[in-house]
């Protein structure tokens, strides 16, 4: 999957488990190509710091307590061209701890991971307009990233490519048109969800009340977490699902069949979401009733204007894009802002 960095990623998750009686911790990870033993990525202390979670307690650390499960989220970045891996193999190096006993360093080759070389899917926009921020995408740092849920002893990870658009003007500000405790103040609110492709809807939620922002909900099932929403069969097994729509505002029932650009729905509040937005993302299945028991696939879009980027969310301040302004099938990044155009 191109990114707008103009480089590909492969990304992805690595199950790590201490079943030792030691303390472990994670002092780098190499990985290289399976065929050829290239080192096609490395990522030491630092980076690790920011990749591998425990499950319990939650919470980033690249230290294993005995008995602990963690997860390495994983965003491997190659060249635009070039060939791509086949198969790629993991080198840990590894320090282990006994209390008040020296350090013991071991190096351990795992997890052996096949690389799906398919194309992605090329999609039409979601929205129009422009001015509409990445706030939550890809690749390994954000909440989509992380969104783990096991299902009958699977792990899935519907949103590791998933987007959540907010609109901006020109403060960076998502809600000049008023009150921020009332969603129609939030320049996105409303905004028409548009088919990304054709094809047939397969679920639809409707009738859970848009939430008060800039609030957080009270804690939801799983299955209500995503809200109001569609789910469409795009064919070939994959699946997009159009998130946190506004109630009421669903237009499709499952069976319908709907073309590129046909209106589905529109910009909510509902489910697990704070502010408006709309929450998007493909996978390889339906996903259930809670749309996530699946796999997240890869995306691009045929074309938008880069606008700029926000490479720090915390402190906002946009860099302006590097030439061209126009991509073609590319994913927008975290802290994208983009124009889907009129």
């Amino acid at each position: 999957m191109l990114g707008t960095d103009k480089q590909r990623h492969l990304v992805y998750e690595i199950l790590l488990e201490n079943r030792a009686d030691v303390s472990v911790t994670i002092d780098r990870l190499v990985v290289r190509d399976a065929a050829t033993h290239e080192k096609v990525a490395s990522f030491g202390p630092q980076a690790l710091a920011d990749l591998v979670f425990l499950l319990d307690p939650p919470g980033a650390t690249t230290t294993l307590p005995p008995g602990s499960t963690a997860f390495a989220f994983v965003d491997v970045r190659l060249p635009a061209r070039g060939s791509v891996p086949k198969a790629l193999t993991h080198r840990l190096a590894l320090s282990l701890q006994r209390p008040g006993q020296p350090s013991h360093r071991l190096i351990v080759e795992a997890a052996p991971t096949g690389v799906d070389r398919r194309s992605p899917i090329v999609l039409g926009r979601p929205l129009r307009g422009g001015n509409l921020l990445v706030a939550d995408g890809c690749c390994s740092r954000g909440v989509h990233a992380h969104s783990l849920v096991p299902f009958d002893d699977q792990w899935f990870n519907a949103q590791r490519y998933a987007i959540d658009w907010l609109r901006l003007d020109e403060t960076m500000s998502t809600t000049s048109l008023g009150d921020p405790t009332l969603n129609e103040s939030y320049l996105i609110w409303g905004a028409d969800i548009l088919a990304v492709a054709p094809g047939t809807i397969v679920a639809t939620r409707d009738g859970m009340a848009d939430n008060t922002p800039p609030l957080d909900p009270p804690p939801l099932p799983l299955d209500a977490l995503l809200g109001n929403g569609v789910v469409q069969d795009l064919g070939g097994g994959r699946f997009a699902l159009y998130a946190h729509m506004q109630n009421g505002s669903v237009r499709v029932h499952p069976g319908d069949h709907v073309q590129r650009g046909d209106i589905l729905g529109s910009v909510g509040n509902s489910g697990g979401s704070n502010e408006p937005h709309l929450h998007f993302q493909v996978t390889d299945g339906a996903g259930g009733p809670s749309a996530v028991a699946a796999n997240a696939l890869p995306y691009v879009f045929d074309k938008f204007r880069l606008q700029g980027t926000i490479p720090d969310l915390a402190n906002p301040e946009i860099v302006p894009p590097a030439p061209p302004l126009v991509r073609t099938r590319q994913l927008p990044l975290m802290g994208d802002i983009q124009d889907f155009g009129p």
